[in-house]
């Protein structure tokens, strides 16, 4: 057996590096996105009434006491800013972005994204619940950080791209990998759904609010125009193509640094003083090409996301965190989510967007 025994370890002489900042650069809990001293962390602690998980017992404000409650799960949380009337919003992110999208214009709010739709006949496949509309704005769906700044990208700056992105995958034939679930045609017909949805994508630039729903980090690529692609490529692609398509599960630090960039560009490119909000969908991926169990696989992915998305709120000031996905997946799954135990029911959906507009709409003036 290679190396000392355990026993024999104990003996073993180390020699400590110099501490970075004992040279000058700052100590490592500098980087840290919640730092306080040990008198503010306590007054903090004991003014937050839901800093329990179980104790005290009496709270109706622990974990365990709105957990048994067997209700929809509230989630407390401070906005940063107000949405006043005439605010504009912006939404881009996953399905559940869509259902966030259509609770708000009911309740009267502005959402540039709102009422955009293509026919039925553009897309793959429709399921069973939608094949009587007439149309569905399934093709804004963005599911994976980087396919969200390749849009917003695309739309609001100067990013030209070989057949504007996309791909022939028979003489004739092309499909849109940033579009999701959209039939392969004819270039000028695929083209003309992409304009169109970099024409909507455009107006965050006169965005009041930007709402971004996360949703996964495995991610597919085009390895000859460095595209991210929306979701998965048809397997008939893959297939066909075998040396095109690479997949990717994006990590912490690449989830983060693509969401600095989409900020970045929203102080660049948006209206002056524009806010963002930051959520992660509770909307597990149907299959994961991880290799993993896909519980595990939905736990990093998610756990990946959160993580980053606090982080991003620590370094820009405009942005941010609405518990959306918390107050989901601590609510009794037979309230939260339906029968495929994965979609979310439109009465949880209703709770989390009553609370998001409890907390962000501004009280009208007297």
């Amino acid at each position: 057996m290679d190396g000392p025994s355990r026993a024999g370890r104990n003996d073993l002489q180390f020699t400590l590096p110099t501490p970075a900042w004992a040279e000058g650069d700052p100590p490592f809990f500098a980087l840290m996105i919640d730092q306080s001293t040990s008198g503010e962390t306590l007054k903090r602690t004991r003014e937050n009434a839901y800093a329990g998980w179980w104790t005290p017992a009496q709270s109706p404000n622990t974990v365990a006491a709105r957990y048994l409650a067997k209700e929809f799960f509230p989630v407390q949380f401070t906005p940063g800013f107000k949405l006043s009337a005439e605010s504009k919003v912006f939404t881009i992110g996953s399905c559940f972005a869509r259902e966030i999208e259509e609770v708000l214009i009911q309740k009267g709010v502005t959402v540039l994204t709102g009422h955009f739709m293509v026919p039925m006949s553009c897309y793959k496949s429709i399921p069973p619940a939608l094949a009587h509309l007439p149309c569905h704005p399934g093709i804004l769906n963005k599911y994976n950080p980087h396919s969200m700044l390749m849009e917003i990208q695309r739309a609001i700056s100067d990013y030209p791209i070989k057949d504007e992105g996309l791909i022939e995958v028979s003489p004739g034939v092309w499909f849109d990998p940033q579009s999701t679930n959209i039939k392969a045609g004819d270039y000028a017909t695929v083209l003309d759904l992409r304009k169109q949805v970099l024409g909507v994508t455009a107006r965050i630039k006169d965005a009041d609010v930007v709402f971004i729903t996360l949703g996964m980090t495995e991610t597919w690529y085009d390895s000859q125009t460095g595209l991210s692609l929306n979701t998965t490529p048809d397997p008939l692609y893959l297939r066909s193509m075998p040396d095109r398509f690479y997949f990717k599960n994006a990590t912490y630090e690449e989830v983060a640094t693509c969401l600095r960039s989409i900020f970045t560009l929203l102080r660049q490119y948006g209206k002056p003083g524009v806010k963002s909000v930051l959520t992660v969908s509770p909307v597990p991926f149907g299959k994961t090409f991880s290799g993993q169990d896909v519980v595990q696989a939905h736990a990093y992915s998610k756990a990946t996301l959160l993580s980053a998305a606090r982080q991003i709120v620590s370094e820009f000031e405009e942005v941010d965190y609405f518990p959306s996905y918390e107050m989901v997946t601590f609510s009794p799954v037979e309230l939260a989510f339906k029968e495929d135990f994965a979609h979310v029911r439109e009465a949880m959906v209703g709770f989390v967007m009553e609370k998001f507009l409890q907390g962000y709409l501004a009280a009208p003036p007297v």
